[in-house]
């Protein structure tokens, strides 16, 4: 059994997961709110680029969500859904091809029991793919 892994920083606990090889912990956004931040290890612990990466994103937070909503499938509204997690990969990885997933959850409306959910990808702060799963 492998002894669990931690990185500590200013953003929080962070604890590696190592069946899916990333560190992951609940940080509690005054921007967004509570989400679940990941960061994949690819044998590294998490680097300044990911927490500034991270911290870029709060500060630049209603440019990206005007974005994102601008591109989104008629019908689907932002504000009635949060973010669930963000995904912030290494430096210039070679197992993504992407700066920042964002994951989004919506509830249909109140009685449903279906969600939508979908990731932004974006790459040098600009919006390039929403995947809708």
């Amino acid at each position: 059994m492998l002894d669990e892994k931690y990185d500590i920083n200013e953003l929080g606990k962070f604890i590696l997961d190592y069946k899916d090889g990333l560190y992951s912990g609940i940080v509690k956004s005054k921007i967004i709110g509570p989400i679940n931040l990941m960061f994949p290890s690819e044998g590294k612990d998490i680097s300044r680029y990911q927490i500034d990466i991270y911290q870029n994103i709060e500060k630049d937070w209603e440019k990206i969500k005007f974005e994102v909503t601008q591109n989104l499938e008629k019908g689907i509204q932002f504000e009635k859904g949060r973010i669930d997690a963000v995904l912030i990969p290494h430096e210039n990885s070679h197992n993504y091809n992407y700066d920042v997933e964002l994951v989004y959850l919506l509830k249909k409306n109140f009685f449903s029991r279906r969600h939508v959910c979908f990731s932004a990808l974006l790459k040098k702060w600009e919006l390039d793919e929403i995947i809708y799963l």
